[in-house]
């Protein structure tokens, strides 16, 4: 009976120990690299035995796909949402999510696409491209599908060139070279992602977007 309560009352402390785990994944994931961040050098991050990395997550390949997953859920939320109203609203509103997870964690768009990049083998590559696939198949799905059906898209748009532009308008701008930002006088920081992104859903209006 007391196990019961602690499940459905407030977080537990070893919840809040796995949640450090997945930030300090996160964190040295994306500013360092896969390969140097050890089990170790997270657990040493996040003030806790590594041991309770394998506790939590089994191994560190375990761990990566967890910080991946649980990143990417607020915006699996909104890609529900869109699949569910299929308008424009919820499409723009989905790239809104985007940009606002993102910006938490700016660096991660960019650890996906450099996992992309490595062989097929790698079980980094493997854990982003399944995880990749679903994201790209739900917009798939709204794409060609729903929002082309229900007019949301210009008359002779082509579906799937819109879902590259729109996938594109999420992905680039978290993946620019810090060097070719200074070069333009500026810096991926929160008020250059709020004006990108405004800047982005009028380009959608007066693009592809009925």
């Amino acid at each position: 009976m007391e196990q019961e309560i602690r499940k459905v009352g407030r977080p537990s402390v070893d919840f809040k120990a796995r949640q450090r785990i997945i930030d300090s994944a996160r964190e040295l994931f994306t500013q360092d690299s896969y390969e140097k961040s050890s089990v170790r050098l997270i657990g040493k991050m996040a003030g806790l035995n590594p041991s309770l990395i394998n506790y939590y997550f089994g191994t560190k390949e375990g761990l990566f796909e967890a910080m991946i997953r649980e990143t990417l859920e607020p915006i699996w939320v909104g890609i529900k949402q869109v699949l569910k109203e299929s308008d424009q609203d919820s499409f723009i509103e989905m790239l809104r999510i985007y940009y606002r997870e993102m910006k938490k964690s700016p660096y991660f768009t960019r650890l996906m696409i450099q996992s992309l990049q490595l062989p097929a083998t790698n079980a980094q590559f493997q854990i982003v491209k399944q995880v990749f696939l679903e994201f790209s198949h739900a917009i798939r799905e709204t794409l060609l599908v729903k929002l082309s059906n229900k007019g949301v898209l210009k008359e002779g748009m082509d579906p799937s060139f819109c879902r590259i532009s729109y996938i594109s308008l999420m992905i680039f701008p978290f993946n620019i070279p810090a060097s070719v930002l200074s070069m333009h006088n500026y810096d991926l920081n929160e008020e250059f992602l709020d004006k990108l992104f405004e800047h982005n859903i009028k380009v959608m209006q007066h693009g592809f977007l009925s």
